[in-house]
């Protein structure tokens, strides 16, 4: 501990030392047991090194062989290519005694701590965690632990024992492992008793439904349901504003205006990579047995008070998936897990029933939203824990969630629009002035007497996506206005529409053709005033 190392700076030696040692650690234990009634907390940030190396590119494997540690047996298997270069690991433990834990956990390890430079690795990496439960009464689960805020984050295993729990993951904060029997796992939620993460459908999700887009085309229902998560966690509980509604631009029934938060989503999903390892192995542990997957959603509910990802699949006679989805899950109470489906948006008695005589009931979905309205909904029958950062990084979602504020979400990755007015016209093509459409602009009175007969009463606008297979469709306010416009041969597209007295409201969808499907790709709406008329009364 720092204190003991000034104390030997100020010149304490030998029997002085030790003496003033064994004073101070009366001292502590008197500080501990004051702890322990709630009366004061006491950080000393204080850890033991257990084990560490450099890890070269190849990979390789660190392991704790001190037996007097209290994670004798503890390794860390760093894969190829994990890194670029070579990385130093330190593997260290600290007290439970020294952090402030939620009072609902039950640790059976202390705080591991692995610090690997706090770099994001690009292959995930494994973590052995020496045990001691009784699977056949008892539950375990690891945690990340954020000091700065004490909170806890649930980490999905790949594999549990009574000797040893597995997690596989691609960064490292500080992590402890705390067990709960089964009795008392499902007590917790039994009857009028709820396990509950105050996460709301219609009050916390996105307002528009997964419809998928040309990034995502098959549905962005992970990045839909996990940004939703994010805001919940790092937005909503810290006081702001409630998501559902936030981005919707006061149009609650049209939701292609909803552009920055609906690029948000597919981003995110894009992100996504559903063919990793530790993907796969979140699968393979939970495959075959629902009781898992139930178990690790109750705990991790109970413990962190965060909702989880949950990835579901539905399977054909042959046991072959046929489908994919992602939902949230954010409550459970008497056997049943509460989800938030970003199929169906705001609804609140959705959910999923388990039974220890036949596991989870069948639940009704579909791929994406537009499945839905073609074919029905599809039943699916397995159910993953996932988690929340098992797959994305929270600062990633951080990240292109500053990119929503900004208006700039999506414009690398998708196709994004340029959209112009005429401003001047001109016999001379090349000095016609053709002036953006970004910032609300006028027509002026005298429009008519300076653009050609076939041009009066009309406004031109032009735009590209740099795609040739787009597709332009433009709205008047929220409705209909002019649809299946084609960019020509220079890649954008020339259309006109009407002036109107006053102050006009207008946007352009951009939907990207996929496979004979239409894909949204971006919106733009625009507003500008004609002046060319007394306004009416």
């Amino acid at each position: 501990m720092k204190i003991f190392s000034r104390l030997k700076e100020l010149g304490l030696h030998g029997k002085q030392f030790y003496m003033i040692f064994s004073i101070f650690s009366v001292f502590i234990l008197v500080i501990i047991v004051i702890e322990s009634i709630g009366v004061i907390h006491v950080d000393f940030g204080n850890s033991n090194l257990d084990a560490s190396g450099n890890i070269p590119t190849t990979g390789g494997i660190i392991t704790v062989f001190d037996t007097k540690s209290d994670i004798a047996g503890l390794s860390l298997s760093i894969p190829a290519n994990a890194y670029s270069s070579e990385i130093e690991v330190e593997i260290s433990t600290t007290s439970v005694n020294d952090v402030d834990l939620a009072n609902e956990i039950n640790p059976i390890t202390p705080i591991i701590n692995i610090d690997n430079g706090h770099e994001y690795s690009k292959e995930a990496m494994t973590l052995t965690i020496p045990i001691d439960i009784d699977i056949t009464t008892e539950y375990a689960m690891a945690f990340f632990y954020y000091e700065e805020d004490d909170s806890l984050e649930a980490i999905p295993p790949v594999n549990l024992s009574n000797t040893e729990l597995v997690i596989r993951t691609h960064h490292f904060s500080s992590i402890i492992v705390s067990y709960i029997t089964l009795e008392d796992l499902i007590n917790k939620q039994a009857y009028n008793l709820w396990i509950n993460t105050g996460y709301i459908p219609g009050i916390d999700d996105w307002q528009f439904s997964n419809y998928g887009s040309s990034l995502a085309p098959n549905g962005h229902c992970a990045g839909q349901t996990l940004t939703s998560a994010y805001y919940y966690l790092t937005r909503t509980s810290n006081g702001e504003d409630n998501l559902w509604g936030l981005y919707d631009n006061d149009t609650s029934d049209f939701w292609y205006d909803d552009n920055d938060a609906y690029r948000y989503a597919s981003v995110i999903q894009d992100e996504i990579d559903f063919t990793s390892d530790e993907f796969i192995d979140f699968i393979d542990y939970s495959i075959n047995s629902d009781l898992i997957a139930y178990n690790a959603f109750l705990y991790a509910m109970y413990i962190t008070g965060n909702p989880q990802f949950m990835a579901i699949y539905s399977h054909d006679d042959s046991d072959d998936i046929v489908s994919g989805h992602a939902i949230l899950a954010y409550k459970s109470n008497d056997g049943k897990i509460y989800v938030a489906d970003p199929n169906f948006p705001g609804q609140q008695e959705r959910y999923i029933t388990y039974n220890l005589s036949n596991g989870f009931s069948l639940y009704n979905s579909g791929d994406n939203a537009n499945d839905i309205n073609d074919e029905g909904t599809i039943q699916y029958d397995t159910f993953i824990f996932i988690g929340l950062g098992a797959l994305v990084d929270f600062d990633s979602l951080e990240l292109q969630y500053q990119k929503l504020l900004d208006g700039t979400i999506g414009d690398y990755e998708m196709a994004t629009l340029a959209l112009d007015y005429m401003e001047t016209y001109s016999y001379n093509i090349d000095d016609i002035v053709w002036t953006s459409v970004e910032i609300p602009f006028i027509i002026s009175a005298d429009y008519n007497t300076l653009v050609p007969s076939i041009h009066e009463d009309k406004l031109l606008i032009s735009g590209t996506v740099g795609h040739s297979d787009a597709v332009y469709t433009i709205f008047k306010g929220d409705q209909f206005y002019k649809g299946n416009i084609l960019p020509e041969s220079d890649g954008y597209f020339v259309a006109e529409i009407g002036l109107v007295n006053g102050v006009n409201y207008f946007g352009v969808l951009v939907e990207i053709e996929i496979n004979g499907h239409l894909y949204y790709a971006d919106y733009i709406e625009f507003e500008y005033t004609y002046e060319g008329q007394t306004p009416e009364v």
